[in-house]
């Protein structure tokens, strides 16, 4: 499934999803990254200050991609 994130909300909504679709606990997920599950718990509520190698490495995790393409206008 595709999904166009245009902010941190979406972001989060779209990790959120993945964990429950693959059935594991933010804690769980949190472990595979190494932070802490509160970081998990900002990163789904779209906290705006979560840092890029914490959004690459859970999108690794839940064997997501993060791909750029130009925007059509």
């Amino acid at each position: 499934m595709t999904s166009i994130v245009s902010n941190p909300a979406d972001f989060g909504l779209r990790i959120r999803e993945r964990r429950h679709e693959l059935g594991i606990t933010q804690e769980e997920l949190a472990d595979v990254i190494g932070v802490h599950r509160r970081v998990i718990g900002d990163m789904e509520r779209g906290k705006p200050t979560l840092q890029l190698r914490i959004a690459l490495a859970a999108t690794r995790a839940l064997g997501l991609d993060i791909l750029l393409a130009p925007r059509d206008r």
